[in-house]
């Protein structure tokens, strides 16, 4: 079992002080607004719904399974109630789904949304698709769809603007489908070359997904809700440190924190979602 941290690297100085900024900033961020951790197991409430279902699609290829997709198996892919890793060749450990001979992302993307959506689609609620490096706070977007249904036509982001005004979500950033978008995806736009391209697209892959989806009437969700109220998912520069951010996001519990701080969050996510449906309203 590998060690999620070292305590060697807190006590660091000089120019690392940077280094520790971030680290702090990570843990107040994270940690203080993690849901679950601010209340003890014997006073949460189980009457409620239950909490959405999070199945996570991770990308990654051969030459990054041992270099980087290993530690977020290791850490908080965990947390997801179900996962699949996607590469280009098979691996004991990661047992991901293979796709070989295919050098477009967008046909890699085509194929993935697919392919869980055949086998996996009665595992999950949510769908989230990210890279091997990208860091995500499960608990936090668990906490944020529970305001949302996944028979909603919607997806996240991090919401990006085209020249001709074509809305998509930033590759990298994390994309959250909705259970009702991914199938409307599979089985509308996949099929439908005049709304939905086979072409290769390069590095324009995540703007095509969204004239997809546009086309079939998925909407963009507001990504201020995301990543504003609640850090959920970011890109990892240097991997190893996902073992500092999982010890921070997933580990770590504060002393002294008033426990309806909760409760605070998500009021003001119901209040900001109620004011951008407000404001959407003729």
């Amino acid at each position: 079992m590998p060690r999620l941290f070292s305590t060697r690297r807190l006590f660091l100085a000089g120019k690392n002080a940077i280094y520790l900024l971030i680290l702090g900033t990570i843990f107040y961020t994270v940690t203080l607004r993690l849901p679950g951790s601010l209340k003890p197991e014997e006073v949460v409430d189980r009457s409620g719904p239950p909490p959405p279902r999070i199945f996570c699609i991770i990308s990654t290829y051969e030459y990054r399974h041992t270099q980087v997709a290993i530690h977020t198996h290791r850490t908080w892919v965990r947390h997801c109630d179900h996962y699949l890793f996607v590469s280009d060749y098979s691996d004991h450990y990661l047992e991901p789904a293979v796709f070989m001979h295919m050098n477009d992302r967008w046909h890699r993307m085509r194929a993935y949304l697919e392919y869980v959506y055949k086998y996996h689609f009665h595992q999950g609620d949510w769908f989230l698709f990210c890279n091997d490096d990208n860091f995500v706070v499960v608990d936090n977007l668990r906490h944020m769809l529970k305001t949302y249904s996944p028979n909603e036509l919607i997806y996240f982001g991090c919401k990006m603007r085209a020249p001709n005004g074509l809305v998509y979500m930033l590759e990298g950033s994390g994309i959250v489908f909705s259970g009702a978008a991914l199938k409307r995806f599979a089985l509308a736009a996949l099929t439908n070359e005049s709304i939905c391209s086979s072409e290769a697209k390069g590095n324009d892959f995540t703007q095509e997904l969204g004239r997809c989806l546009t086309n079939v009437n998925v909407i963009a969700g507001d990504s201020n809700i995301i990543y504003y109220i609640y850090l959920i998912c970011f890109h990892t520069k240097y991997i190893m440190n996902i073992y500092n951010m999982y010890y921070f996001a997933y580990v770590t519990r504060v002393f002294g924190v008033p426990r309806n701080l909760n409760i605070e969050n998500e009021r003001m996510v119901l209040e900001n979602k109620t004011t951008l449906i407000d404001q959407s309203s003729p």
